[in-house]
């Protein structure tokens, strides 16, 4: 009896741990989380690349990442394996492996303060191109939220130079492929394995940067590998477990447009660790495009609860649940 009242105890739990994970504000919560610890990591990151090239340190990132997965979860990825998670997973980690190569190529024309607010265009991307592929019309708030957005990191990233030229053009294509990666995931990747499709994303990510790390980098002597091994495990196991499963995870419960507004908040909470670590100081711009990012945020996750009390409309939190469901399953 003892052992049947503990198993019922234990699937309350799971069961009740499912509900909250898979809950939306909670997976917001998780985006912005998962923002903090994605600008944590530019700080490890600028110490790594001083003594490894980024197609080497990309590749060893991400494949040591998926073994890191598979090592955890292979008895559980086996029993669930799905065709179309690999493919989605696959698709993910094109998209992404060939946008960061895109970006950082990109940056060697261009200045890392355009490489940057170019980068964080996506935001405005994923609304139009969510619409593009049939998951619904962004409303206007978001809009203009992800413009808010858009306007804060200039305000972060730019110094006055608004010229275009090649490396700008390449980034703007890196921005064009992370909008698609957040599409992606936020219309396929609902009820698949999330943990499958992360590892076919990491080890495909890790694969497209170690070939353009053999044609085009000098190879790294790993006799002489002096890397800070606790900035590296950071890299591999939260900034990149951690962060790419459950935002993975987050983009299949919240929409798209919104999500990736909450991701922009990436760009202010680096610039504040930057400042709290010394390497900048605050000023009026960069806190003009907290603000404005901020501002975005605010409105994007507002803007439906004030349209509804603007128009006396107001929604029970079960209508809410099916309105997001019938959004995310709509063709």
């Amino acid at each position: 009896m003892f052992y049947f009242t503990s198993v019922r105890r234990d699937v309350n739990r799971f069961t009740h741990f499912k509900k909250i994970y898979n809950n939306t504000n909670f997976c917001k919560f998780i985006l912005a989380l998962n923002a903090l610890l994605w600008a944590a990591s530019y700080l490890f990151v600028k110490e790594i690349l001083d003594v490894i090239e980024v197609g080497w340190f990309l590749a060893i990132r991400f494949i040591a990442a998926a073994f890191v997965i598979y090592f955890i979860a292979h008895k559980h990825m086996k029993a669930q394996k799905s065709n179309s998670a690999l493919k989605i997973g696959v698709i993910l980690g094109l998209l992404g492996g060939v946008g960061l190569l895109v970006q950082n190529v990109g940056l060697l024309y261009t200045t890392p303060g355009k490489n940057a607010f170019i980068t964080g265009m996506f935001v405005i991307m994923v609304p139009f191109i969510a619409w593009a592929r049939h998951m619904g019309r962004p409303a206007t708030y978001n809009i203009i939220g992800a413009l808010l957005a858009m306007v804060g990191l200039g305000f972060i990233a730019l110094d006055g130079d608004f010229t275009i030229n090649f490396g700008d053009a390449l980034t703007l294509v890196a921005a064009f492929l992370f909008a698609c990666q957040t599409v992606e995931i936020a219309k396929n990747g609902g009820g698949l394995n999330i943990l499958v499709i992360s590892f076919w994303e990491f080890l495909t990510i890790g694969l497209v940067n170690l070939v353009y790390a053999v044609f085009f980098e000098t190879a790294p002597v790993f006799s002489n590998f002096e890397v800070d091994y606790i900035s590296m495990a950071y890299l591999i196991l939260v900034s990149g477990c951690f962060c790419m499963i459950t935002t993975n995870h987050a983009y299949t419960r919240v929409d798209p447009t919104s999500g990736s507004i909450i991701s922009s908040l990436e760009a202010p909470l680096g610039v504040i660790l930057s400042i709290m670590f010394g390497y900048e100081l605050l000023t009026l711009r960069l806190f003009i495009g907290f603000v404005c990012i901020l501002a975005g945020v605010l409105l994007s996750e507002t803007g439906d609860a004030l349209w509804q009390k603007y128009n006396g409309v107001k929604l029970t939190e079960q209508q809410e649940e099916e309105l997001a469901d019938a959004v995310f399953n709509e063709e």
